[in-house]
């Protein structure tokens, strides 16, 4: 046995995935209601990238698992729902137990598998083996990961045991070698980071399918679980109804500060205690864990709504936490972040730049990909006028030979007086052109007539630039 490895002690959640990617691809287009008709041309675009990955994450029905005591996440099948129990140890193992064979004859059985994190990449097999039917699942970065199963008999085929505990045993092990192609390595980049929202924004997410995005209001608490880039967070609204909500949010509109927080919205009782009324001797809850909304404060005192509708309690305000608890974070995207579709954010900073009062226009949407040789002069054209996109790119702030070789995503949306149904008086057609995720440059074409010359110009630039192949 290799002198740096320890056997381990034979006797030992993740959130859905697949199907919420799917959900959050469907959904992450959607701003507000009033503008989905525009984004159905991004949809359009994006839905083979879409179909590719969602076929590579192919676990839509498992149980996702993420340990608490060391960077190790694997997912276990559906059909285990309440028939398993796990227990992490000396922050680098995780044991996983047939949950009504270790209630019934106790310490020592069910252990249907294990998984230890060990520091070092280069082990071998040979390394490992000791103690037996072990075999390693995951290597790189510094770390291995492997994957053991008991080296006894574990479920009740003695004389006496229960021969049906023993067969559904038998029956949830054959599927250890899929949750051992599972395991991966899930290092947050932000595991504790509550921060406070400094402007009303909105949260770019809609798990509930209801195709309206969340509206966040100045000083409500966001957890944030990742960085997205430059611009964006991925968070997780706090919890006050299951599902919990997450998706992107503009990093200018949150903070860190954590003198911001005496004013938040929501928070949760660091001692426990809730109160009936502004007296300490009126206790209504103890052990309270959820989060809460704080709907005032007075003098010493904040005036609470608690989960499920229980209003009105208060909460001493030196008591509140502002340093929330995820929620089941299903931290397995932020190992699919560099897959995630870009059209959310793309979107987010086009609504960044669209005037406070006006909205996409629905149905005004147009998108075209665009591949930039050194073709300048553009004739015969079957679209309209002749051009020259160096002349044209120009008149949006753009040198064009910055970008030869390279692909550009331009979208012409038609931007209105928000609630106005005036159109012919609030239309205004806006060009965006982006690099990336990165925008480049926008610009209000103001008339209808310098839409379709723009258009024009975009169909044939896509024609002939073949940006697709």
């Amino acid at each position: 046995m290799n002198k740096n490895l320890k056997p381990p002690a034979l006797s030992t959640s993740f959130s859905e995935n697949g199907k919420r990617a799917k959900k959050r691809f469907e959904n992450i287009l959607n701003i507000k209601a009033k503008k989905t008709g525009a984004l159905a041309f991004v949809s359009m675009l994006i839905v083979v990238g879409v179909v590719g990955m969602l076929v590579g994450f192919n676990s839509q029905n498992n149980i996702p698992y993420f340990c608490k005591t060391f960077e190790c996440y694997f997912e276990l099948p559906k059909s285990w729902e309440n028939k398993y129990e796990i227990e992490e140890r000396n922050n680098n193992i995780v044991y996983v137990y047939h949950k009504a064979i270790r209630q019934e004859y106790g310490e020592g059985t069910g252990l249907l598998f294990y998984i230890e994190m060990l520091e070092g990449d280069k082990f071998t097999h040979e390394d490992i083996t000791d103690p037996g039917n072990r075999s390693i699942a995951l290597q790189g970065d510094g770390y291995t990961y492997v994957f053991g199963m008991p080296t006894d008999v574990q479920y009740p085929v003695w004389e006496g045991g229960n021969k049906a505990l023993a067969d559904d045993y038998l029956k949830m092990s054959e599927d250890n070698e899929k949750i051992k192609k599972s395991i991966g390595r899930i290092v947050s980049e932000s595991r504790s980071s509550t921060a406070i929202v400094t402007e009303d924004t909105n949260l770019f997410a809609d798990p509930q399918g209801t195709g309206i995005a969340v509206e966040l209001m100045k000083n409500n608490l966001v957890y944030v679980i990742y960085d997205e880039n430059d611009d964006f967070y991925y968070v997780q609204l706090p919890v006050m109804n299951i599902p919990p909500i997450q998706g992107y949010i503009l990093k200018n509109a949150v903070s860190f500060d954590k003198n911001l927080f005496d004013n938040a919205n929501f928070g949760i009782a660091k001692s426990g205690i809730i109160y009936r009324s502004a007296n300490e001797e009126d206790i209504y809850q103890e052990n309270h864990t959820s989060v809460f909304y704080i709907t005032k404060r007075q003098g010493e005192w904040a005036e609470v709504s608690l989960v499920g509708g229980d209003d009105g309690k208060w909460v001493k305000i030196s008591d509140i936490s502002y340093e929330l608890i995820p929620y089941n974070i299903d931290l397995s995207y932020s190992d699919m972040k560099k897959e995630v579709d870009n059209s959310a954010i793309i979107m987010g900073k086009i609504h960044s730049v669209t005037p406070k009062d006006k909205q996409i226009a629905v149905n005004s949407g147009m998108v075209w990909r665009i591949h930039v040789t050194d073709k300048m002069d553009y004739k015969d054209n079957r679209y309209g006028d002749d051009f020259n996109l160096e002349q044209e790119a120009k008149k949006l702030g753009i040198n064009i030979y910055d970008y030869v070789g390279h692909d550009l995503k331009v979208l012409i949306y038609g931007i209105e007086t928000a609630e106005d149904s005036i159109r012919e008086y609030t239309y205004s057609p806006y060009i965006f052109v982006f690099e990336g995720t990165n925008m480049i440059a926008y610009k209000d074409l103001k008339s209808t007539e310098n839409e379709r010359i723009a258009r024009d110009i975009m169909i044939t630039l896509h024609e002939h630039s073949n940006a697709d192949h």
